[in-house]
């Protein structure tokens, strides 16, 4: 589906399990407990660049944390701009594909009252008091995603340029 993307959690929300194979059993390793709840775990998009040589960020909303590193697929509701007097950040809004609790979510508008106010609350404390969350349809937040790919794809095939404009060899200079 065209709503479906890959994140890779840079920051868990919430305490989440880590696991480790003993032979052909998965355990419990441990139990991180991170430094700060927050209201989602913080992501990255893969493959995307923004303008401040980035990847694109994405909140993981969801009935529980997972663990840094992560790749999970997620299903994209939309996007929020915020904006403070000295910064401004975009970050895609997204649920986890395999959450059941999120089946009927679609759009921003199909979180609850609560949820929103939780993150904007977030917001205010992350990034000041005065910062303002401007909540962006899901054919934003695809602009955005599809904008952040094609700056990905161009900073890599300006790599690839610059590597074969350069000799693959070079003579050596007769010792004088």
């Amino acid at each position: 589906s065209e709503n479906l993307l890959e994140l890779r959690v840079d920051i868990s929300g919430g305490p989440h399990g880590r696991y480790g194979f003993r032979g052909a059993e998965l355990h419990l390793v441990a139990v991180s407990y991170p430094d700060q709840f927050l209201p989602a775990d913080l992501c990255s998009v893969p493959r995307t660049l923004t303008e401040d040589g980035k990847a694109l960020g994405a909140l993981l909303l969801g009935t529980m944390s997972h663990p840094p590193d992560c790749i999970v697929t997620a299903r994209l509701l939309g996007a929020v701009d915020l904006r403070s007097i000295d910064h401004m950040a975009c970050y895609l809004v997204a649920v986890a594909a395999a959450d059941p609790h999120f089946d009927d979510v679609v759009d921003l508008a199909g979180l609850s009252h609560y949820r929103r106010n939780h993150l904007e609350r977030f917001f205010q404390l992350h990034y000041g008091a005065d910062s303002r969350g401007g909540w962006q349809e899901p054919i934003v937040a695809h602009e955005l995603l599809h904008r952040a790919r094609q700056s990905y794809r161009l900073a890599q095939a300006e790599k690839r340029e610059k590597l074969l404009s350069e000799p693959a060899w070079r003579p050596i200079s007769p010792a004088s």
